[in-house]
């Protein structure tokens, strides 16, 4: 199997014979813009016949100004954010790094073990990566009490036991895909049994919603079904 490396651009590439713009975009099925910027890696696998395999490994797709739901899991799912300080310092962090590096918060959740957000990039703008991870550094700094690190590779790398390594974002589509996702955020208490309805737990935006007038405080109190694959747990 011979690769060709990291792809993070929409050229032609390998002898010219393979569009990796149209591939993702055949591979994937998502409507994109003409050139955005990907990040993900290309095998070209030989196969008997003169045909050529292409097994693409996805990974992320940033468009500037892009509207993206996330999931954020603690490592070995360990319930920091029971602790209503730990809260207050992610509130922190997240003040922190949006003062420096701007975007909007459309809907949150936050849970013990896991957070759910749904951001909109500035329009020039399309990295939420190191926004996360200024975020989580800046979260574990404030820490006082740090699990041990039992991992080697972390140890070695100096890194805390605090995150799990990578996340899941998804690029919403449409105003149907967004409002899918600002309702599982919303309904996520619920699903995970903390509370009866949604507008009974503390630490979610569905309460900015409420005053608003877009949802009424009995919202989420039915059981609701949601399309596969949404939010990713």
């Amino acid at each position: 199997m011979q690769s060709v490396g990291r792809v993070s651009d929409s050229v032609t590439r390998h002898n010219g014979n393979i569009n990796v713009h149209g591939v993702i975009h055949a591979f994937v099925g998502l409507r994109l813009p003409p050139n955005p910027t990907y990040d993900y890696d290309v095998m070209i696998c030989e196969i008997p016949s003169s045909f050529i395999l292409i097994i693409m490994r996805y990974r992320r797709v940033y468009i500037k100004g892009g509207c993206y739901f996330f999931t954020v899991v603690t490592e070995k799912r360990r319930e920091f954010f029971a602790d209503a300080d730990n809260v207050e310092r992610l509130r922190t962090a997240f003040k922190t790094v949006m003062a420096k590096r701007p975007f909007v918060i459309d809907a949150a959740v936050v849970l013990p073990d896991h957070l759910h957000f749904i951001w909109t990039l500035p329009e020039n703008d399309c990295d939420y990566s190191t926004r996360w991870r200024l975020i989580k550094s800046a979260f574990t700094k404030q820490l006082p009490d740090k699990p041990t690190v039992q991992n080697t590779n972390r140890h070695n790398k100096k890194q805390q036991a605090i995150w799990q390594h990578r996340g899941w974002e998804h690029c919403l589509r449409d105003e149907l895909d967004f409002q899918r996702h600002v309702d599982y955020i919303h309904y996520n208490p619920v699903k995970h049994g903390y509370v009866k309805r949604a507008a009974d737990w503390q630490h979610s935006s569905i309460h900015r919603y409420i005053k608003l007038g877009m949802l009424n405080e009995q919202w989420g109190g039915a059981e609701l079904d949601f399309v596969e694959m949404i939010g990713d747990e």
